[in-house]
C-alpha cells in the first residue's frame, strides 16, 4: 500500500475538514435517509463495522426503517441472523480489469467540475491505498492523478478534456453510453464552469457543458465494436493496460446490448441503475426513467450467461465482468446485489457521504454545499486528506460489514456469492411479479399489509403521505416561474419506494434508448410534440398536455394560455358568453348539456352520455354532422372512467361519428383508475374495424384522457403510452397560477416547461414525435404494481422472469 502526499489546489484558499451539521428535515423522501446517513459516517468515523445494525436490518420488515428502495424488500434467511459476526479470515477480494481489489467495490463515476477538484483528488487517492478503483467522470482527468494505476478513464459523448495523453491512463477506458440519473446526456450548469474547469473540458464559456445523448460514431454494436477495438489498440500503444468496458443504462434491451458488448471484445459491463446520484438533472428524468439496479443485474447476469462466446465456446459471462450501482448504501445493498448477479459495484452519493455531504441537494449551484465538497465559486473546498482518510475507514468498515455477512451465509469467499439468488427473500411487500423478475423466493410469512389496507409495516411521514408533498410543489412552481425543466442533484425522489404511490403511473417507468436504438437529443434536435385529433386529424395541438375545465375565477387565465400555447379549454355554455369568439374558435371546446344545442365556430363541443336516452345512434350521427357544417372541428362524447359499460359505450359513439371519446377520471390505485379505462378503450377501439373491414375504430376516434390530478408531465406521457391521444389537466394548472405570479404567464411557463421535459423524456426514449408514444406500452415497465392491477394493464414488470432456483437448506 503506498502512502499519497497531497496539498489543497491552487485556488482553495480555505479547506474544511469538518462533518457539517445534519439536519433530517432536508429531503424528507429520499433514499439516503438520516439514519443511513448516519450509519455512513460512522464507518467514516471509525471503520468500525456496526453488527447491531446489520442484526436489525437482515429481516427489513422488523427494522424499523422505511424502505426506500428494492433493497429493502430483499433479505437473506432470518435463522441466519444469530451467525452475524465479523471474521476478517473471509476473503473479500475480486479481481477488475487486471487489479486485485480488497473487496468488490468502486468509487462511481464523478467528474471534476461536478465536484470540486479536491474531492476527485480524495477519492482516487482513497481507492488507491483502499486498494480499490476510482472512476473519473467525463469532466476530463486532473493533472494530479496521471499516472494513477487505479482508476478508470471515461470516454463520454462530448469528450470533455479527453486527450490521446489522458485516454489512455490507469486500468482501463470506460466508454459511457448513458448515465442512469439521466438517461440522457450528461450536463455541467454555466454557472459551475471557473476558468480552471472550462480549460481543462477544453470548452467556451457563456453555456451549460451538456454532453450529446448519443456518441456521433456510435449507433450499432458493431460500431460500439469498432470503438472499442480502436481503445484497445490505442492502450496497447501506450503500454497500458489493455482493458476496455462499457457504461450503459438498465432498460428493456440492456440484456441484449451487454451480449452485444461481451461479443465485441468488452472485458466489463457497468450498468448504472435509476437510483444513481448527479450533479444536475432534469427531475422528471430521473424520476421516472431506466429500471432500478435490482432488476438489471439478474436480468443481464441471466443473459449472459445463456449467450455463448463463438471464440471459446463458454457463456460471455466467464469472460465479461458485471459492474453496477444506483442508491447503493451499505455492505448489506452489496451483498444483495452480489447475490442478484453483480460482480462488483459501485457507489457515488454513499462515498461523497462518508466524505462529509448531508444531501443537502445544491450540488448544481456551485457555491452553497455545506460541506464544500461542490462549492467551485468560493474560495473554500473540502480538504483533502480529511476526505481521503474518512473513504479509506468507510471502506474497511463495508469491508468487515460484508465479511460478517459472508459468515452468517457461511461462505468463505465474496466470490462465492455471485449470482446466488437461491439465498435472497423478498418479503411480501413486493409484488408476485416483480419477485419473478428478481429470481427470489417470496417470503410468505411477512407482516407487511402494504397492498391490503394501503399501509405498511414502516411509518410514512405526514408529508410523504400527501399528494402533493412539498418536492412535487417546488418542480410546479419552478416551471411556472422560468418556463424551464426543473433539475435537482442527488438522484431520484419519486415513488413507488422513495415515497408514497399514489397511482399506477406511480408504479410505472419509462424505458430508455442506447446504442441499437438511439437516443434523441432533448435539447438540441427538433422533437415533434404536436398532436392530431379527430376523424381527420383536423384538430392540431401544440402539444398533448391540455387545460381541463378552470374554476370561474380562473377561467380567462385557461383561456388565454390555451391560445397562446395552442392548446385546448374546457368551458361550459356559461362560461362561453363571456369569452371572445376568436378564443373560442382556436381553443374552446364546450360542454353541451343538450348534444342538438346549436353552436358555431368553436374548436369543439363535448356532448353527454345519451346512450340511455331517446336519441338514437341515426339520430346521433345526425346531429354530429351538423355540428362539423356550423364549423364545429371537434365533436367529442365524454364518459367516466368508473363506467361498467364502457367499452360498449366508446364502441357505440365511435360508430356514430364521434371524433373523439373524452374518459374523465382520476389517477389512482383501484380498479376504476384513469390508467385501466385508457388502456381497455384504446385496445377496444384498436381490435374492432368499421364495415369495411379495413379501418379500424381507433383511426378514425381519438382518446382522450380528462384527469384534474395529473401531476406532472411524465404522467401525461404514460397516460399516453396506456393509449391517450391528449390529456386535460386541472389541479397542477391551477397550482402553477398559485405557485407564480396568478397571472397568464405563470401558466403559460407551466405549459412550455412541461412540453420541453415531455421532449427530455421522449428523447431518452429514442422517440422523435409525438405519434410514436401513444398506445406504445412498449416503452412502460410496471414496477411493485399491486398483484390484482398488474393482471389487467397489460404492461410488462421491470427485468426479465428469472427461473428461480431451490432455496439452499
Amino acid at each position: 500500500m503506498s502512502v499519497i502526499e497531497t496539498r489543497p489546489r491552487g485556488y482553495a484558499e480555505k479547506t474544511v475538514a469538518r462533518f457539517p451539521k445534519d439536519r433530517e428535515d432536508i429531503n424528507k423522501g429520499d433514499r439516503f435517509h438520516p439514519r443511513v446517513r448516519a450509519h455512513i459516517q460512522t464507518l467514516a468515523k471509525s471503520a468500525e463495522p456496526q453488527i447491531d445494525r446489520l442484526k436489525q436490518l437482515w429481516i427489513p420488515e422488523e427494522s424499523g426503517e422505511r424502505p426506500t428502495a428494492v433493497f429493502d424488500l430483499l433479505g437473506f434467511h432470518p435463522d441466519l441472523r444469530s451467525r452475524i459476526d465479523v471474521d476478517t479470515s473471509i476473503d473479500t477480494s475480486t479481481e477488475l480489469c487486471g487489479l486485485k481489489l480488497r473487496l468488490p467495490l468502486e468509487f462511481g463515476d464523478m467528474s471534476a467540475g461536478a465536484l470540486h477538484p479536491n474531492l476527485n483528488l480524495a477519492l482516487a487517492f482513497a481507492a488507491l491505498e483502499a486498494e480499490i478503483v476510482c472512476g473519473t467522470g467525463e469532466g476530463g482527468l486532473l493533472p494530479e492523478l496521471y499516472g494513477q494505476p487505479r482508476i478508470f478513464v471515461q470516454w463520454a459523448s462530448a469528450r470533455w478534456g479527453v486527450t490521446e495523453e489522458s485516454i489512455v491512463q490507469g486500468a482501463a477506458t470506460i466508454l459511457k453510453a448513458g448515465q442512469g440519473a439521466k438517461a440522457i446526456g450528461g450536463e455541467l450548469p454555466e454557472q459551475k464552469l471557473r476558468l480552471e474547469i472550462i480549460r481543462k473540458l477544453r470548452k467556451f464559456s457563456g453555456a451549460d457543458a451538456i454532453s450529446p445523448a448519443v456518441h456521433k460514431d456510435v449507433y450499432s454494436i458493431e460500431d460500439l465494436g469498432k470503438v472499442l477495438s480502436f481503445l484497445k489498440l490505442l492502450r496497447e500503444a501506450a503500454k497500458a493496460p489493455p482493458f476496455v468496458g462499457v457504461k450503459i443504462i438498465p432498460g428493456k434491451k440492456a440484456g441484449a446490448v451487454a451480449c452485444g458488448i461481451g461479443r465485441m471484445g468488452g472485458n466489463l459491463i457497468q450498468l448504472d441503475g435509476k437510483k444513481a446520484g448527479t450533479g444536475a438533472t432534469p427531475k422528471v428524468v430521473a424520476d421516472n426513467m431506466g429500471f432500478d439496479i435490482e432488476f438489471a443485474a439478474p436480468m443481464v447476469d441471466h443473459m449472459l450467461r445463456c449467450e455463448t462466446d463463438t471464440e471459446t465456446g463458454l457463456p460471455l459471462r466467464e469472460r465479461v465482468k458485471l459492474v453496477g450501482g444506483g442508491g447503493i448504501t451499505s455492505a448489506r445493498d452489496l451483498a444483495i446485489a452480489l447475490a442478484l448477479g453483480l460482480d462488483a459495484t459501485f457507489v457515488g452519493t454513499a462515498a461523497m457521504i462518508a466524505a462529509g455531504c448531508v444531501k443537502a441537494d445544491v450540488c448544481a449551484a456551485g457555491d452553497k454545499c455545506p460541506a464544500a465538497e461542490t462549492n467551485l465559486l468560493l474560495a473554500k473546498a473540502i480538504d483533502i486528506n480529511w476526505a481521503k482518510q474518512n473513504l479509506i475507514n468507510w471502506v474497511i468498515g463495508v469491508q468487515r460489514e460484508l465479511q460478517a455477512i459472508l459468515k452468517a451465509l457461511g461462505l468463505t469467499d465474496v466470490k462465492h456469492l455471485v449470482g446466488r439468488r437461491d439465498l435472497l427473500y423478498a418479503n411480501s411487500s413486493l409484488s408476485i411479479a416483480s419477485t419473478e423478475r428478481l429470481g427470489v423466493t417470496r417470503r410468505r410469512e411477512s407482516t407487511a399489509v402494504y397492498y391490503e389496507s394501503n399501509s405498511t409495516y414502516w411509518p410514512w411521514r405526514e408529508e410523504d403521505q400527501k399528494f402533493w408533498p412539498v418536492w412535487r410543489k417546488e418542480h410546479v412552481a419552478h416551471l411556472a416561474k422560468e418556463g424551464l425543466p426543473f433539475k435537482r442533484s442527488m438522484g431520484s425522489q419519486g415513488p413507488p419506494f422513495v415515497t408514497l404511490p399514489h397511482t399506477i403511473t406511480d408504479h410505472l417507468t419509462i424505458d430508455v434508448a442506447q446504442i441499437t436504438n438511439p437516443q434523441g437529443d432533448g435539447y438540441r434536435q427538433p422533437i415533434g410534440s404536436r398532436v392530431f385529433l379527430g376523424s381527420r386529424g383536423q384538430m392540431r395541438v401544440v402539444d398533448p398536455i391540455l387545460l381541463g375545465k378552470p374554476k370561474d375565477e380562473h377561467l380567462l387565465q385557461f383561456a388565454v394560455a390555451a391560445r397562446r400555447t395552442g392548446s385546448l379549454f374546457i368551458l361550459s355554455e356559461a362560461q362561453s358568453k363571456s369569452i371572445s369568439a376568436k378564443t373560442l374558435e382556436k381553443a374552446g371546446l364546450v360542454e353541451l348539456e343538450d348534444p342538438s344545442t346549436k353552436i358555431s365556430n368553436t374548436a369543439g363541443v363535448i356532448l353527454p352520455d345519451i346512450i340511455n336516452g331517446s336519441i338514437s345512434k341515426v339520430d346521433l350521427s345526425s346531429i354530429i354532422t351538423i355540428h362539423h357544417a356550423n364549423g364545429v372541428k371537434l365533436v367529442t362524447v365524454r364518459l367516466s372512467s368508473e363506467d361498467s359499460n364502457l367499452t360498449n359505450k366508446v364502441d357505440y359513439y365511435a360508430r356514430a361519428g364521434a371524433d373523439a371519446i373524452i374518459i374523465s377520471g382520476e389517477l389512482s390505485l383501484n380498479n376504476s383508475s384513469i390508467e385501466l379505462a385508457v388502456r381497455r378503450v384504446h385496445k377496444a377501439l384498436t381490435d374492432k374495424k368499421y364495415s369495411d373491414g379495413k379501418t379500424t375504430l381507433r383511426q378514425q376516434c381519438s382518446v382522450l384522457a380528462e384527469c384534474s390530478n395529473v401531476r406532472d408531465a411524465a404522467d401525461v406521457i404514460k397516460l399516453q403510452a396506456l393509449g391517450a391521444d391528449a390529456v386535460f389537466v386541472r389541479d397542477v394548472a391551477e397550482l402553477a397560477m398559485e405557485s407564480g405570479s396568478k397571472d397568464t404567464d405563470s401558466l403559460v411557463n407551466w405549459k412550455r416547461g412541461s412540453r420541453s421535459e415531455m421532449k427530455l423524456v421522449m428523447g431518452g426514449d429514442g422517440l422523435m414525435n409525438m405519434t410514436s408514444v401513444v398506445g406504445n406500452v412498449d416503452i412502460l415497465s410496471t414496477v411493485n404494481l399491486p398483484n390484482n392491477l398488474q393482471k389487467q394493464i397489460d404492461v410488462e414488470p421491470e427485468g426479465m422472469k428469472i427461473v428461480r432456483k431451490k432455496a439452499a437448506k
